[in-house]
């Protein structure tokens, strides 16, 4: 009860907003850092310098893991290689990252100087802090459910969403979907919601599992689909959801997603949907011990289609619950109405070079080898809520 407390305190203390209030008026030195350089990156660099110094932060360095150049138009800004922090004299406490996933794999680099990543957000943006307080007491009886462990990286998943600070967060260095206590068993029927490639599948199926993948993206299928005949597993051209209807999505690779989009049309794509009830019932399978989740969002829709599977077996649960804020609460309040004897965990993962290898591409994974840095990067994703 104590850690929820001081929980508690921290969403009101450390919230982003406030924080950078606290870094503007008290000119606390800050620097920016960008661990790429193309077109997009270097126009989203000059833009948030100007607007820094506009705003009348103390904004000192950028760093940079290129050749260092100088920008005439801020001549009071100091431009440094990442591999030469050890020669700068006074470096600032925070470092903001900016437009740039591959930058949070740095946050060890910068931690053993004691400066801090933080993900920059425009403050009037950045109002999460605001809806988990509104929801507090029902985050509060998620968090009475999970063991100690559990409920350390609830909290922190929570508060690094609220204060943007990468140090926040806790991270287990363990293959994603495979906490001890809530492994799938050998010879158990899996679900996969969310097939991608078909690396999820393929591991479930080396774990001795029947596995049966769903991918909503056709262009992911076919991906999936060859390492499915390879493998020896299912794979099916469907999403899941509730129930069975035709949908549009929007085609993003690792990220396509369910919804109107304002994109170009030819990244809006028809797909059909199907619910878990539903397969079971029309390929006849006997049961389903363990269910997989990562839908882009549909997590929850997922597990109403999947009620009476869940209430006749029981399965085993890894449910992805950072595509929505209301999920750290949600998943776990409706597993609970149609299984009150379910058990929880809660765990979060740096996003790997293994379940998302498209992120990485070979200028990525030359810049982390460069650096010698894992192809892992601590991020707001990734979060994992278990059941048994």
């Amino acid at each position: 009860m104590r850690d929820f407390i001081e929980f508690a305190k921290k969403l009101h203390t450390e919230n982003y907003p406030r924080f950078m209030r606290k870094i503007r008026e008290d000119q606390i030195p800050i620097a920016i850092f960008s661990s790429l350089s193309s077109n997009e990156v270097t126009k989203n660099k000059n833009l948030l310098i100007e607007k820094l110094f506009n705003e009348k932060f103390n904004l000192q360095y950028f760093f940079t893991p290129s050749n260092p150049e100088p920008d005439p138009k801020y001549p009071n800004l100091k431009v440094v290689n990442v591999s030469q922090l050890e020669t700068v004299t006074s470096l600032p406490k925070y470092v903001f990252i900016i437009g740039d996933l591959l930058g949070a794999a740095f946050v060890n680099r910068f931690a053993e100087f004691g400066v801090k990543l933080v993900i920059y957000e425009n403050p009037d943006n950045a109002f999460n802090f605001e809806f988990y307080l509104e929801h507090l007491p029902k985050i509060f009886d998620v968090y009475q459910t999970l063991d100690e462990e559990s409920r350390k990286v609830f909290l922190a998943f929570i508060l690094g969403n609220s204060s943007y600070k990468i140090s926040d967060y806790i991270f287990d260095e363990m293959p994603q979907y495979f906490l001890h206590g809530f492994l799938p068993k050998p010879g158990g029927i899996l679900i996969d919601g969310g097939a991608f490639d078909g690396s999820t599948g393929a591991m479930f199926k080396k774990f001795g599992c029947e596995v049966y993948s769903f991918e909503l993206d056709s262009k992911n299928f076919e991906r999936a689909k060859d390492r499915a005949n390879r493998e020896g597993f299912v794979v099916e051209n469907f999403g899941l959801g509730e129930y069975s209807k035709q949908i549009q999505y929007c085609s993003n690779s690792y990220g396509s997603a369910i919804g109107n989009f304002d994109v170009p049309e030819d990244r809006k794509k028809i797909a059909q949907l199907i619910s878990i009830d539903e397969y079971v019932r029309e390929k006849n399978l006997p049961r389903i011990d363990f269910i997989k989740l990562d839908v882009e969002g549909s997590e929850l829709a997922t597990l109403k289609g999947a009620a009476l599977s869940i209430a006749r077996w029981k399965p085993r649960l890894a449910i992805s619950a950072y595509h929505k804020m209301e999920d750290v609460y949600t998943l776990a309040k409706f597993l609970k109405l149609i299984r009150p004897d379910y058990e929880f965990a809660f765990r979060h993962y740096p996003t790997s070079y293994d379940n998302e290898p498209d992120l990485f591409g070979a200028v990525g994974r030359e810049l982390l080898e460069t650096f010698d840095l894992p192809l892992k990067i601590p991020y707001t994703w990734e979060a994992v809520l278990y059941a048994r």
